[in-house]
């Protein structure tokens, strides 16, 4: 969390009261084909996730600060999330906010005294639940997919409600730190950078930092047993290789050594 409240500048206003020109900030983004699919009335800059997943359990536990600044008076607004996850509180600056889940994906959250356009605030947000794949038109699944061995995790087009809550637009693009918890000897694969990886008392911690802003289908947290090469390459630039244990080459040998 602190690490994230450094790289986004926020100016935080004082609360606001209802009314006088607050409004509730849209519960779609305007997208044809998913309607529910993103928010409006405000700018995310920046996502903290803190998750920890039991593959023997298939429970995601996740607590997620959003840095975002607001486009309009808001007197409430809504992230996305889907239902199968519980949400047990939500804070807006430090603040308990009162807070609803709508059948979908609708979370919809009402700070104390609500929130004045051009103001930034941190909204953060603790849920559990067991995480299922989010089924597309085209019957393909996207989201948190449970494996025998982990889970991948792949977003395009709806699939990121399926494990944080997000503004999940294209329009709204945003940077990440992932803090993601697992079984020790499963793999964490994310975005941008490998920050660090510790192992304490039979799970190991995976922290990844994405500091180029990028749209939430793109995210991904895919973790499992993989076979690894993680190197720098001349110049600098890291290099990660992850590979499922049980792929070969043509010749019977593995593809990461």
């Amino acid at each position: 969390m602190a690490l994230a409240a450094s790289l986004v500048v926020l100016s935080a206003a004082p609360a606001a009261a209802s009314g006088g020109g607050y409004v509730a900030g849209s519960p779609g983004a305007g997208d044809p084909f998913f309607p529910l699919a993103g928010n409006g009335g405000y700018d995310v800059r920046h996502y903290s996730l803190d998750l920890t997943y039991s593959k023997a359990q298939n429970r995601l536990t996740g607590r997620v600060a959003v840095f975002a600044k607001a486009t309009q008076s808001l007197s409430q607004f809504d992230l996305d999330l889907r239902d199968f996850y519980t949400v047990s509180r939500v804070s807006v600056n430090g603040r308990a906010a009162t807070f609803d889940q709508n059948s979908g994906q609708e979370l919809t959250i009402r700070p104390r005294g609500g929130l004045r356009r051009g103001s930034g605030f941190v909204a953060v947000v603790e849920y559990a639940g067991n995480p299922e794949p989010v089924i597309d038109p085209d019957g393909s699944p996207d989201g948190w997919i449970p494996t025998d061995d982990g889970a991948m995790v792949v977003n395009e087009p709806q699939g990121s409600p399926g494990w944080f809550p997000v503004n999940d637009t294209p329009r709204d693009k945003a940077t990440y730190d992932f803090n993601i918890t697992v079984p020790a000897g499963s793999t964490v694969m994310g975005n941008g950078v490998l920050v660090s990886k510790r192992t304490h008392g039979g799970t190991t911690t995976w922290r990844w930092l994405a500091l180029t802003p990028m749209a939430s289908y793109l995210t991904t947290v895919t973790n499992g047993p993989f076979d690894t090469r993680f190197r720098r390459l001349p110049g600098g630039l890291p290099e990660y290789d992850a590979v499922d244990p049980d792929v070969q080459d043509d010749d019977g040998a593995a593809l990461v050594e």
